[in-house]
């Protein structure tokens, strides 16, 4: 039996993202830990967990297929905790992403664990209105996948747009559509050209490679792909920093891909113009019961189109230097996303072996 101080249950590769600093802060502090990596489901159109060990081996990280023979002091999911084979005493949870308009954080099986880590003040505040008898498994840490943002230079930003064969002098649009509901289809068959002037790199949710459903989307971003000022990003291409740092625009959909663009200052488009499966056009109320609509005045650290042709002139006019959001954006963001400081992780790891230390008293 193998025995680690901290285990981290890689159930998808963009769960990484959010454990890669606090790994690297875990080692830095000589701590013993693992991630391991669990087989692929069977609707996963490519091999995640092939990918998961070929970024683990570039980055030098410790980790394991075999979930038996293995025990973990604590236990870090990214998601709800699931019943695997290793065995740990406690558990904890990093969330992979932020607040997104939807109500997927409330969940209660988030809440199954010893520690839960919060990015910032508002999701303590909503989960205390919905399980005040929680209150005692949350801490504010952070939103760990920034850390590293700011140790990025302009020499990064070059070499990082150089890779992707587009021009370092032009100003760059990074559209990452979420999975559903989403804007892609709703979006101009021609964006490229109605954006010729600009660089722009298209960054999809992960589920647009591994998930059948959505080749459609995958064809029309491909078909985008085609033109020389558009570079699309591969599914191995976890990491979203190199892409925040190059750059100046983001257009989303309702994700919190917004939150973490609006975290490091830049101006960023939420596309309210999605495109909805029939069942949820026939049944409206069951597509709204999945938003978190009570909450949508935190989209106000961006601009908001109902339509595409609104949406160009909002981008035109960020593009221009108009950055009409920023104040809201500023009161907003930190409410959210708690301290944007490079620290989250070194907080993180303090709190897990503070739970390691309770196990040993």
């Amino acid at each position: 039996m193998e025995n680690y101080t901290i285990g981290f249950y890689l159930e998808k590769l963009y769960y990484i993202p959010h454990f890669e600093p606090v790994i690297k802060e875990i080692i830095k502090r000589n701590i013993s830990y693992v991630i391991i990596i669990p087989k692929n489901r069977g609707r996963d159109e490519l091999n995640q967990r092939e990918e998961s060990i070929k970024y683990c081996q570039e980055k030098g990280f410790t980790y394991c297929l075999d979930e038996e023979h293995r025990e973990c002091n604590i236990m870090v999911f990214g998601n709800a905790p699931r019943h695997i084979s290793t065995s740990f005493k406690k558990s904890a949870l990093i969330m992979h992403g932020t607040w997104g308009g939807k109500t997927v954080n409330y969940a209660p099986d988030l809440n199954d664990v010893d520690l839960r880590f919060l990015d910032g003040k508002f999701m303590e505040d909503r989960l205390l209105e919905l399980f005040p008898e929680k209150k005692s498994i949350y801490y504010i840490s952070g939103y760990s996948k920034l850390d590293n943002y700011f140790q990025l230079t302009e020499e990064d930003r070059i070499k990082f747009l150089q890779s992707c064969h587009l021009d370092i002098n032009k100003k760059t649009i990074l559209y990452a559509p979420t999975f559903y509901p989403s804007s892609i289809l709703k979006m101009g068959k021609k964006f490229p050209e109605d954006f010729a002037e600009y660089n722009i790199i298209l960054k999809p949710h992960s589920h647009l490679f591994l998930r059948k459903r959505y080749r459609r989307d995958l064809h029309r971003l491909e078909t985008w792909a085609k033109y020389p000022n558009v570079y699309l990003a591969h599914f191995n291409e976890t990491d979203i920093l190199p892409f925040l740092n190059a750059s100046d625009l983001m257009i989303s959909d309702m994700s919190s891909a917004v939150f973490e663009f609006a975290g490091i200052g830049k101006p960023a488009i939420v596309n309210m113009f999605l495109r909805y499966r029939l069942h949820d056009r026939l049944f409206p109320h069951k597509a709204r019961k999945r938003l978190d609509t009570e909450n949508f005045y935190l989209w106000e650290v961006a601009d908001t189109p109902k339509r595409y042709q609104n949406m160009v002139k909002n981008a035109q006019e960020a593009l221009a230097g108009t950055d009409k959001n920023k104040a809201k954006r500023e009161e907003l963001i930190h409410y959210v996303m708690g301290a944007v400081d490079g620290k989250v992780s070194p907080r993180i790891v303090d709190k897990l072996l503070e739970l390691n230390n309770s196990i040993k008293a």
